[in-house]
């Protein structure tokens, strides 16, 4: 398996983790600290589980999973340049994101909102060969080889 395919799936892995502590510290806080959640740990919760799992392992499995187009050779799969980019893209606006909750700057979120759809869109860019596919070539009587 490629590194850019393992970091995405590591990546994930991590990021549930993650997701699983700031969401224990949203229940946890009033009773540690007696105060209500900073109201920044709610949007860190919920990124570090949706783009951070979900999106990091549904690509990198994607990435690495999807049926090749009809005659593709297996190192054809994708353009990692294209594939470490979408992770640059997707996981540095999540960490542009977090930043931007903490520190209250909505530029900052607009700009990770924007780099982690440029992300998405890189990989959809990487996919789209794999998803409309190409069919294997017919015989002479119309019948598929």
């Amino acid at each position: 398996m490629p590194l850019e395919i393992r970091l995405f799936v590591r990546t994930s892995l991590v990021c549930l983790v993650l997701s699983a502590i700031a969401g224990t510290l949203l229940y946890a806080w009033p009773a540690l600290r007696g105060t209500s959640a900073p109201p920044w740990l709610w949007p860190m919760h919920t990124h570090l589980a949706t783009v951070g799992w979900l999106v990091n392992m549904v690509f990198g499995v994607a990435l690495w999973m999807f049926p090749l187009p009809w005659g593709a050779k297996a190192s054809d799969r994708y353009r990692p340049a294209l594939a470490w980019a979408a992770y640059a893209a997707i996981n540095g606006g999540l960490a542009m994101r977090f930043a931007g909750d903490i520190l209250a700057m909505r530029a900052l979120q607009v700009a990770a909102g924007a780099s982690q759809t440029l992300g998405i869109l890189l990989c959809i860019a990487a996919l789209w060969p794999r998803i409309r596919g190409l069919a294997p070539p017919t015989s002479a009587s119309g019948n598929r080889a």
